[in-house]
């Protein structure tokens, strides 16, 4: 009731109109990634997320929570409308601005994105790769995020979730 997708989707849906009303001529696609790129994985007290748990012995409790609780995590709306990059073909939608790239994950899984920065000129498009490596085989979930960091003070976080064994 207080939680959850159904308080999230008024609010999205908001976010995303008044998305629509400052770049009219963006796609769906464009007005949803910059809505999950520049999210965060902190509450507005600056602490990490955290999620409900039930389980029949105990009552709720507030554990760690992760991309699979909050998804992309919380929408600032503010970011969101001056995105810096959007993912609808990877393209600048602001003035020209250099990205550095890091990439962390839990330590069962390595992760590796090249190039390490890269330049785009307003209305560019640039690839780049991301590398997952196993390095331990645990049969549960690693959780970690790609970070784009720009030079005119644009974030953009891509969140990454890896399951830790071989087929």
């Amino acid at each position: 009731m207080i939680s959850g997708t159904s308080m999230a989707a008024p609010h999205i849906a908001g976010i995303a109109a008044l998305a629509k009303q400052k770049h009219p001529h963006w796609s769906p696609a464009a007005i949803k990634s910059p809505l999950m790129t520049t999210s965060s994985m902190l509450d507005r007290a600056v602490r990490p997320l955290r999620a409900q748990q039930y389980s029949e012995t105990e009552a709720m409790k507030l554990v760690a929570a992760t991309p699979f609780d909050y998804g992309s995590g919380h929408v600032s709306p503010r970011a969101a409308l001056d995105p810096g990059l959007i993912f609808d073909a990877v393209t600048n939608v602001a003035e020209e601005e250099t990205y550095m790239i890091s990439a962390r994950m839990q330590p069962a899984v390595a992760i590796e994105v090249n190039p390490p920065d890269m330049t785009n000129k307003p209305g560019a498009s640039r690839k780049f790769t991301v590398t997952l490596i196993i390095r331990t085989v645990t049969g549960s979930y690693s959780f970690g995020e790609i970070c784009m960091k720009g030079s005119r003070g644009h974030k953009v976080r891509i969140p990454v979730v890896s399951q830790g064994y071989w087929r």
